[in-house]
């Protein structure tokens, strides 16, 4: 994944909520998408496993 890609996918999802981050990461068509959405998920998981 290239570094300008997830710059572009970060930008779109920076400043909406998580439930709407996880709707628009689902239903982009990028391929990096899906690797940001991957690292959402397991940063909630250990936000949970610590508590």
């Amino acid at each position: 994944m290239s570094v300008l890609k997830a710059q572009r996918i970060i930008n779109h999802i920076r400043v909406c909520s998580y439930k709407k981050t996880l709707m628009i990461l689902e239903l982009m068509l990028y391929c990096a998408s899906y690797l940001i959405l991957k690292l959402i998920y397991s940063g909630v998981e250990n936000v949970f496993e610590r508590n």
